[in-house]
């Protein structure tokens, strides 16, 4: 029992590690850290209970449950909200793309401004909405491609004014990304501006 217990134990700090080391989303590796948890429990409330310490087991068989409730009620609510992928992100309704999705955009975006906007320090980024992104399909066409997300930032300009075409010393806001891409494949970054 002692050897079942040692290799659910690990099995909780592996899956927990896989999910902060970003090598498994957090839908996967918390149920999985969570059950292995559960079966940990399990076991010491076993053993306990052949020892004769009845008290000490009920509590780790309480733990038990308490962990699988969570875990079922994380599950279930994660399955509905897949389901009805509507949501509120910045006041703007999200229901064209995940969270996952939208976060692929915003790295993107992330990547090239830290290459290529010398000068410029990015303060803010988030999703433009649904509506916002509706309005420029137009892109989707002009580039090969069957969907568009736009992307809303603010951003600080230093006294080089970044390539020289913004005002140096300066703020911008409500400043527009703009990618595209091809049968749910890699975002691609095709515009940007107000």
């Amino acid at each position: 029992m002692r050897k079942l217990r040692l290799i659910f134990s690990i099995l909780t700090v592996v899956f927990a590690s896989l999910g902060l080391a970003k090598i498994l989303s957090y839908d996967i590796s918390l149920p999985l850290m969570f059950v292995s948890m559960i079966l940990t429990f399990l076991v010491w409330s076993k053993e306990c209970y052949d020892k004769g310490s009845k008290r000490d087991s009920y509590i780790f068989l309480g733990v038990a449950i308490f962990i699988a409730a969570i875990t079922v009620f994380n599950i279930i609510s994660n399955f509905s909200s897949k389901e009805n992928n509507t949501g509120i992100q910045n006041g703007e309704t999200v229901q064209m793309y995940s969270q996952e999705e939208i976060n692929s955009a915003i790295e993107v975006i992330k990547k090239e401004f830290e290459k290529d906007w010398n000068g410029c320090t990015l303060k803010e980024i988030h999703y433009a909405g649904d509506k916002v992104s509706k309005e420029h399909q137009e892109f989707a066409e002009r580039y090969n491609a069957d969907e568009v997300i736009v992307l809303v930032s603010t951003f600080d300009v230093d006294e080089s004014g970044g390539d020289g075409s913004l005002n140096s010393n300066s703020t911008y806001t409500d400043w527009n990304w703009i990618l595209v891409r091809k049968n749910g494949g890699k975002w691609k970054h095709v515009d940007h501006g107000y």
